[in-house]
């Protein structure tokens, strides 16, 4: 064995010899493959050396591990403490032992970091707080990824680590930290498999990447702090990083990869999905939510006014992503102001919510909601409830819906062009077109059914159900397009123009007798009724506003025809009796005092309402006469 040693040193002194002095090119065999200078090489006698490098890869073979020859080795530049170059072996040992399947990688692992943490402590104070912190992007990843930035207490944190580990720091690194790497040390320590990671969730629910990694890179790594915003795209650190200098220099600080934020919410809406399937939920998962989500929706709002917004709202398209506190909703069933909220399809956003306003406005949470949003909604509930009857909150809230559908004034005319789609609960409950249902607005009807239609539910109101476009029973049975005609009728515009040119009403007495002279009527009675009609039982609901006072002008032994009284909607002059009506405007001159004409005469009823206050659709507003007939029914339920 003496003789092996001596040898063994004296050739490692020749070698010296032969390279001048420099050493620095002699080969020490070693436990693994390759052959490394010893200058690579790393003192075995130093014990806090063999708690953090692989043993075979950065230690002399025991060919060279006698005392005596490692006294050579050492003053020929064998390292026995670490440097910078010294931390990345450490690094990677911890990947060759990984690899080798050796069960100490783990606790390598957190060696390093716990070193790590105490070298950054000491670095942040050679370069000074403000310079690293100039780096960090976001506001969320300083609340979250800092336990504590205060000197003193990083200090006891990573000293408490390396006292965990056995670690004794100030031997282990020595004196060599007092100016920093460059960033060639860092971009090389974040692409070196050393972190311990989780295997496994660390909390039941969250989305998580199954990669099975116990060992991963930095740069593939965030701490445990930011769990909830990045597990189901990178690994999660399985030991305490508390150095805010050293996390920033990794790269955890970063600002996150929309398409990793955009991952996660994905996967958190639907792992809780799953959750709500399962009788047993761990209880703090919905506090956790709570906190976490608006951290995420934090991340998610820095990237408003960007293209990336773009790419966020196609990813997160058919997902229910918004968190309202109890389940995520999507985004179509949530406005920041609704007179209606009903779970699963209406939704309000919650006030905790309201500091993301851009955000949820650019990815589709609507200010209110319209008619079209309304139809949307009874679809959705009539496929829900496969054509049974509405239970009673089902009921209460499609009224609710369809009184909002009813205020949508400004959408009044799409309202009127989608009746067909608008749903509205019949007699039994289930929801029906509304084109297919009437309302029974005349009670003292003897048959008041109409084939092909349906009943309306008892809970709405006429009134409701007039503003929604429903139709009537008295309209569609006393009104029906075979009892009525159109009549001509002249633009109100140019009646004003008329009655401006004639003097208004005051020749209306004038042409009235002008009118009853050429009709060849015996006597022109005239009587002003002050009296307010019911209006209970009309043609048209909309006609009760004129049941109040009106002139009633009496042509006694006059008949006219429906083509004489047609023919008195047009310019002047008139044809009537084989006679010319030659003065003034004849039943013109009436709308000088009135917005509605009616004349009866010869067993029908004429109505002119040249404004289209009456009989137009409440949309157009155009020129509307009509004629029908004074027998059967109408004749019956109008006397």
């Amino acid at each position: 064995m003496v003789k092996r040693g001596v040898t063994v040193r004296q050739e490692i002194l020749r070698e010296e010899t032969v390279v001048g002095g420099c050493g620095r090119q002699t080969l020490l065999g070693s436990g693994v493959k390759e052959r490394r200078t010893f200058v690579l090489l790393y003192d075995p006698r130093e014990p806090e050396l063999q708690k953090m490098l692989h043993r075979e890869a950065f230690f002399p073979s025991a060919k060279f591990s006698d005392p005596e020859t490692l006294e050579t080795l050492v003053k020929l530049g064998l390292r026995q403490t670490l440097s910078f170059t010294g931390l990345l072996d450490c690094a990677r040992s911890v990947s060759m032992l990984y690899d080798s399947r050796n069960s100490e990688a783990i606790i390598y692992g957190r060696r390093l970091l716990g070193c790590l943490d105490v070298v950054a402590l000491k670095l942040s104070s050679v370069v000074g707080e403000d310079n690293f912190n100039e780096s960090r992007t976001t506001k969320q990843y300083q609340d979250a990824s800092v336990v504590n930035d205060e000197d003193d207490k990083n200090s006891a944190h990573g000293s408490e680590s390396c006292f965990k580990y056995g670690l004794d720091i100030n031997s282990l690194v020595g004196s060599f930290i007092n100016v920093e790497p460059g960033e060639d040390f860092w971009s090389e320590l974040k692409t070196i498999s050393w972190c311990p990671v989780y295997a496994d969730p660390p909390v039941q629910g969250l989305p998580w990447q199954e990669t099975g990694y116990e060992i991963a890179a930095p740069v593939i790594t965030r701490p445990k702090s930011q769990l909830w915003m990045v597990s189901s795209k990178m690994n999660i650190l399985d030991s305490e990083c508390y150095s805010t200098y050293l996390q920033c220099k990794l790269g955890w600080m970063d600002r996150l990869d929309i398409d990793i934020l955009s991952t996660q919410l994905i996967g958190l809406s639907k792992s809780y999905a799953q959750l709500k399937l399962h009788p047993v939920v761990e209880p703090d998962f919905d506090a956790a939510l709570q906190k976490q989500i608006p951290s995420l929706y934090s991340q998610l709002e820095e990237y408003v006014g960007t293209d990336d917004i773009f790419v966020l709202k196609s990813a997160l398209n058919g997902v229910n992503w918004v968190w309202i506190g109890d389940d995520f909703v999507s985004p179509n069933a949530l406005a920041f102001d609704s007179p209606v909220k009903f779970s699963p399809y209406l939704y309000v956003v919650p006030s905790e919510l309201s500091e993301f306003r851009d955000l949820l406005l650019a990815l589709g949470v609507r200010l209110s909601f319209d008619v079209f949003d309304y139809f949307h909604v009874l679809q959705r509930l009539q496929n829900d409830v496969k054509g049974s009857p509405l239970s009673t909150d089902q009921l209460s809230f499609v009224l609710c819906v369809l009184e909002a559908v009813a205020d949508c004034d400004s959408d009044r005319l799409m309202l009127e062009a989608s009746n067909k789609q608008l749903l509205v609960p019949d007699s039994f409950g289930v929801l029906t077109c509304a084109g297919d249902l009437v309302y029974n607005d005349a009670p003292w009807m003897e048959n008041n059914t109409v084939v092909g239609k349906r009943d309306m539910h008892s809970s709405i109101s006429h009134d409701l159900a007039n503003r929604l476009g429903i139709q009537s029973i008295r309209c569609l049975s006393l009104v029906s397009e075979e009892m009525t005609k159109d009549l001509p009728c002249m633009e109100y515009a140019r009646i004003c123009e008329l009655l401006e040119m004639y003097g208004n009403n005051e020749f209306l007495l004038f042409d009235l007798l002008e009118l009853a002279d050429c009709c060849k009527a015996k006597k022109l009675h005239l009587i002003l009724d002050k009296r307010e009609h019911p209006r209970q039982s009309l043609l048209q609901h909309n006609l009760g506003e004129f049941q109040g006072p009106a002139l009633v002008a009496i042509l006694e032994g006059a008949s006219l025809s429906g083509e004489e009284v047609s023919s008195l909607q047009f310019l002047p002059p008139w044809s009537l009796r084989n006679d010319t009506l030659n003065y003034g405007l004849g039943l013109l001159s009436c709308y000088s005092i009135c917005d509605l004409v009616s004349v009866v005469s010869g067993g029908y009823f004429y109505m002119c309402d040249p404004r289209g206050l009456a009989l137009a659709t409440p949309s157009s507003h155009a020129p509307a006469a009509k004629m029908f007939p004074l027998t059967g029914n109408l004749s019956m339920h109008l006397s």
